[in-house]
């Protein structure tokens, strides 16, 4: 018993291991790749480093919301202290964003990015890394490497 639990531990840990080099060692050139249900990202040039700043990069990911659309990997500088929709909005221009303001100090709720609205049911939600955050994208303090990305996605 003891032994066949150890397997298991084994085979998820592996899993997970590997499932984590896929989604954050991809080649920067790999193109409309889906992996459950997100693509991988183009690439946009570097920029200069901002001075007292972080360096970071931004993808927005349409996932299975519209099939044609591959994602697109930003490489931009924030200020310290501005947050993942600063990082949103620099990356794409804030032209390209319909957000509402939510009342009482609640955030900002993204209703679309590059004109795509998410599927009924689904939501634009964020995820630094692999991890996905609980807080609203104006409240996460941007870091120094954050690799940062908006996807389509159900309600965690």
């Amino acid at each position: 018993m003891i032994k066949s639990i150890a397997i298991v531990i084994i085979i998820v840990a592996t899993i997970g291991v590997g499932w984590y080099l896929v989604s954050n060692f991809t080649p920067r050139n790999n193109v409309g790749i889906r992996i459950d249900g997100e693509t991988k990202a183009a690439t946009s040039e570097p920029v200069q480093d901002v001075v007292d700043g972080n360096r970071l990069s931004v993808t927005v990911d349409y996932a299975w919301d519209v099939k044609d659309k591959p994602s697109i990997r930003h490489h931009i500088s924030l200020k310290k202290g501005q947050t993942a929709f600063d990082a949103l909005i620099k990356a794409v221009g804030e032209e390209n964003v319909e957000y509402r303001d939510l009342a009482g100090g609640s955030g900002v709720f993204i209703k679309s990015i590059n004109g795509v609205v998410p599927s009924e049911g689904k939501f634009w939600l964020y995820k630094i890394g692999i991890f996905w955050q609980e807080v609203n994208a104006d409240s996460y303090k941007a870091q120094e490497g954050d690799k940062i990305k908006f996807v389509i996605s159900i309600p965690r």
